[in-house]
């Protein structure tokens, strides 16, 4: 595994919601009395995507809990409560 935590491409996406950021706040949203909470609202998108981006990290390194975009989904989850067990198993192989 690789000392890195995100690849080259996760690194050129964050990269790139900045870019989007500052794109939106210097040229795209007013300068009006709604600025402040249109921003916000578009923060919190950005942030969303974001910790997606962040979570394909969490991902690797948890390959048990947790999934890569795209990647199979999960069948069953974790419980905090009970502390189960159950693992990934993909959804092709369950079918049929």
């Amino acid at each position: 595994m690789s000392d890195e935590l995100l690849t080259d491409a996760e690194h050129r996406a964050m990269d790139l919601t900045v870019d989007l950021w500052n794109l939106i706040a210097r040229e795209i949203v007013g300068h009006g009395p709604a600025r402040a909470g249109d921003l916000a609202e578009m923060c919190s998108d950005l942030h969303g995507i974001q910790e997606r981006i962040l979570a394909q990290a969490a991902a690797r390194a948890y390959p048990d809990r947790y999934r890569l975009l795209g990647g199979w989904p999960l069948v069953a989850t974790r419980s905090a409560t009970d502390g189960d067990q159950t693992s990934r198993i993909p959804r092709a192989e369950t079918e049929g």
